[in-house]
């Protein structure tokens, strides 16, 4: 009976952990199909959004460890978000894998955050994750071949993903690009604006997103990293689209 619990028990972990949604699986197609650009861009919108499935995660974790030896300067800015995302998920799981790129690397940026990201982890008596648990050329190999030649059409809104899976630290671009643009919107100035020496440059700026029938997203602009993040999604069936 107990070794019956136990499978199930693993069954259901194994499971849960290839559950990826619509935006897991964008996070993976960026960091297994992109270059270094691509890969920053995932690993900022992992980390400000709180992406916890482990199979992104895994694949995170396998491009830090083989890209961030190799990376030039300009690259090691995108693996030490990769390190920071990591850290941001709480999960010890990667606790291994973050110290060995911080005995590793030559970057300094890579080695602070992933020490800080060490910090930041919980349990790390769980099963570690190393280096080659994911094949990424597999992945990446098996993404182009799933997919069929398509018309190159303008897509329509309905092929969009719905309205519910955005989430709050989102940016605008991953946003639009998951559910279209919205039918309106309207940007206005908050009093953090008027703030003397507000060197942050945090929530001066602030645009409501208006869908058509499902709800209002507003974004909080930071003017330091030039980056439009979701604050608030409200949705609302009643939504006219219009300011």
């Amino acid at each position: 009976m107990k070794s019956f619990c136990i499978s199930i028990l693993l069954l259901l972990m194994v499971t849960s952990a290839h559950a990826v949604d619509v935006v897991g699986q964008r996070y993976i197609d960026q960091m297994t199909q992109g270059g270094a650009v691509s890969i920053k861009r995932a690993a900022q919108n992992i980390y400000h959004s709180g992406e916890t499935n482990t199979e992104v995660l895994d694949i995170a974790a396998e491009t830090l460890l083989t890209k961030h030896m190799t990376a030039g300067k300009r690259e090691a800015d995108a693996y030490a978000w990769v390190a920071k995302a990591l850290g941001a998920s709480g999960n010890g799981r990667y606790s291994s894998a973050l110290k060995q790129v911080m005995s590793s690397t030559k970057n300094r940026s890579v080695k602070k955050y992933a020490k800080i990201a060490i910090g930041q982890l919980g349990d790390s008596s769980v099963t570690q994750y190393t280096q080659g648990m994911v094949d990424l050329d597999a992945v990446r190999a098996g993404k182009k071949q799933n997919k069929k030649p398509q018309k190159t059409t303008k897509k329509k809104n309905s092929d969009k993903a719905s309205f519910d899976v955005i989430r709050e630290g989102m940016s605008m671009e991953e946003v639009y690009s998951l559910i279209g643009h919205p039918d309106n919107s309207v940007t206005h100035q908050t009093g953090k604006a008027w703030i003397p020496f507000n060197h942050s440059g945090r929530d001066l700026v602030r645009t409501k997103a208006l869908y058509k029938g499902q709800g209002q997203i507003i974004f909080s602009h930071n003017s330091y990293s030039n980056v439009s993040r979701v604050l608030e999604v409200i949705i609302d069936a009643n939504e006219t689209g219009y300011p």
